[in-house]
């Protein structure tokens, strides 16, 4: 259709609701759109950028609005985006403010990456380079809501909806981060993604018998153990993994959590039962490395799930569920999990209870290793198998 300034100004705005803009192009310069959402409308440019011979990513860019912006200038502004699209340029320049890599790398050094976990980062990154590698460069504002679109849909369709909605997060985290230091930039784009809906996994541990004659089998004894800690404590796995003895008190059995999900600040003390402990002592006598359960060559090691079995996370869930039924109170388990956010109102008093004498949440640790053991019965210790 080709584009006249009269008919620009008659088309209308997207219905109320709708979170998609109606994208009207113009015949007279390819590539050339307006986009009218629910508040306005604007020009905007789309071209494929190449470079030898092959396509590199889709470029779309803003060039103007329309009321403050005529379509003879935004179709001359327009023609030199797309010209220099075309000579395999990015349009990303200083004047067009900060880019994606840019404001990623303020948020490590000035932001909320500076409290993350060592291995919360390395996640971030992997997701910037595995999925948001085409934006890395381009200049935030001009990164379009539509282009957000079609990136989530792409990698719901190659990698899957929850992956999807991770990369989503991450951007979305950065870009509010960076519009706090530039009230001009426009609001996130991703406010036009429509995150696919995640079904949380429910799976426990069910045959404790099972899991008990696979655990004894075990010829590792440090994954044996590792296994052992993990059902009972819930301790996330790579807590457990990262477990070291200068974080553990042998006189009052408390294990320190320096770096759990979330970083430093969420760090926390865990009581551990008397059956981990005396695991412990076992594992002190043995020592190999400043790791509690070593790897290969005393370095850090990986939990290694059983044939057959559920994930470590099932073993959280599975404490979680014997906790429930031996009427450990809400906000004592979520104290135990360290859950950073409450489900329920009950569970809020976990912020709490978590700065009470230690001795409740010793009580609850031993009630739910007690009655974890009677369902199994003894297991045995690195002295029994060595």
């Amino acid at each position: 259709m080709k584009l006249t300034q009269a008919l620009v100004d008659g088309l209308p705005l997207a219905p109320k609701g709708v979170k998609t803009a109606i994208i009207t192009r113009d015949s007279v310069l390819r590539g050339f759109y307006v986009a009218a959402n629910g508040g306005s409308k604007s020009y905007h440019i789309q071209a494929d950028l190449r470079r030898g011979g092959r396509k590199v990513r889709t470029i779309r860019a803003k060039v103007g609005t329309v009321g403050q912006m005529t379509l003879r200038d935004a179709r001359l502004a327009g023609a030199k985006l797309l010209a220099r699209i075309k000579q395999g340029q990015e349009l990303s320049a200083p004047g067009d403010g900060v880019t994606l890599a840019g404001a990623w790398q303020r948020y490590q050094e000035v932001g909320p990456g500076r409290v993350l976990a060592d291995r919360t980062l390395p996640y971030y990154q992997r997701l910037l380079d595995d999925h948001l590698h085409p934006l890395m460069d381009r200049a935030l504002r001009g990164i379009d809501p539509a282009e957000m679109q079609d990136l989530h849909l792409k990698i719901s369709t190659t990698r899957g909806p929850a992956v999807a909605n991770q990369a989503m997060k991450i951007f979305r985290a950065i870009y509010r981060f960076a519009r706090r230091a530039d009230r001009t930039l426009p609001e996130t784009p991703t406010l036009a993604v429509h995150f696919n809906k995640e079904t949380k996994c429910k799976t426990i541990v069910t045959d404790m018998l099972g899991w008990a004659a696979q655990v004894r089998a075990m010829a590792n004894p440090h994954q044996r153990d590792l296994h052992i800690a993990v059902m009972l404590t819930g301790l996330r796995k790579t807590s457990a993994c990262l477990a070291r003895w200068s974080d553990y008190d042998f006189k009052t059995g408390v294990l320190h959590i320096p770096f759990p999900k979330g970083g430093a600040t969420k760090a926390f003390d865990l009581p551990l039962g008397a059956g981990l402990q005396g695991i412990l002592l076992d594992r002190w006598e043995h020592r190999e490395s400043e790791f509690i359960f070593p790897g290969a060559s005393g370095k850090r090691i990986f939990f290694r799930c059983l044939p057959n079995q559920v994930g470590a996370h099932a073993y959280r869930r599975t404490f979680a569920t014997v906790a429930t039924a031996a009427g450990i109170s809400s906000g004592i388990l979520s104290a135990l999990l360290n859950h950073s956010k409450a489900d329920d109102a009950s569970a809020v008093t976990a912020g709490y209870i978590s700065v009470l004498p230690i001795q409740a949440r010793r009580e609850a640790t031993q009630k739910i290793e007690d009655a974890i053991m009677a369902s199994v019965g003894a297991i045995p210790r690195v002295t029994e198998q060595r």
